[in-house]
Order: C-alpha cells, then structure tokens, then sequence
C-alpha cells in the first residue's frame, strides 16, 4: 500500500488538489532526466552556475526562480553538496560555500555526459523510496513517462 503513491507520482499522476506544489510536480524534480541522469533540480542548479552563480545562497535564489513552490535552503544545499562529491563530480568546490561550475557540468547540462552512469550509478532516497542502481527512475519532459 505504502509504495503505491510514489509510484503514482513517479508516473505523473496527480496525487494532491493544488496545482502548486503537487507531488507530480515534486516527483519530477527529484526523477532523473533521461537525457543527462539529472533531476529537474540538479540541472536547475548547474545552470545558475553557469548564469555566474558561486555561492550557496546565489545558487538557492537562482534555482528558486524556476520552481512554482521553491525548495528550503537546506534542500539545495545537499544537491550542491552531492553535485561538487566523489569522483567525476559537476561542481568544483572553492572553500565552504562557493562553486563553480566544471567541465563535467557543462557536459552534463548539454546532454554530452549522463550524471548517474559517470558515477556508477544512485544511492539515494526519495520519500521513502530507496534508488539504486545504475539508472534509477528516469522522466521524459517530451514523452512525460
């Protein structure tokens, strides 16, 4: 019963009666383009790096402007945080609270490079639900599956 709704929002079913904020909208923030292996909100992020963004609350405000019902602070963030770690990262980190967008980024934002295969796939959990593996649940802005 408990896995039913993310699968719904997973597919894009309405799931709540606002339009802002619904958790069709929330789910394809978090899903993984099929395009790059970016979410919604990860791509929003390289691309206020690109736009000059450099530091945390710059990135925050910039992204914010793309979201019907912005994220908190911390939410932001952790992506910045998982964008600029591990090996083959889309972020270069300079001290505690500023970035720069890399090479690997602007790849990634092309279209060149897929985030999740670069890095040997996801470990991460979305509402409850636990993805891993190579691909994870992937969206489609054109096919919106």
């Amino acid at each position: 019963m408990f896995a039913r709704e993310p699968y719904r929002i997973f597919l894009g079913e309405r799931t709540t009666t606002s339009d802002r904020g619904s958790s069709s909208e929330t789910a394809r923030s978090l899903t993984f383009a099929v395009q790059n292996g970016l979410s919604r909100t990860e791509r929003q992020l390289l691309a206020a790096g690109k736009s000059g963004a450099r530091h945390r609350r710059e990135f925050w405000l910039r992204s914010q402007t793309f979201e019907a019902c912005p994220w908190g602070d911390a939410s932001i963030y952790m992506r910045l945080d998982r964008l600029a770690a591990g090996h083959n990262p889309a972020l270069d980190r300079h001290g505690a609270d500023e970035f720069a967008i890399n090479e690997q980024g602007t790849r990634l934002l092309a279209g060149e490079d897929d985030w999740l295969r670069s890095r040997n796939g996801t470990d991460v959990w979305l509402g409850g639900v636990h993805l891993t593996g190579p691909d994870g649940w992937r969206w489609s802005e054109d096919t919106k599956r």
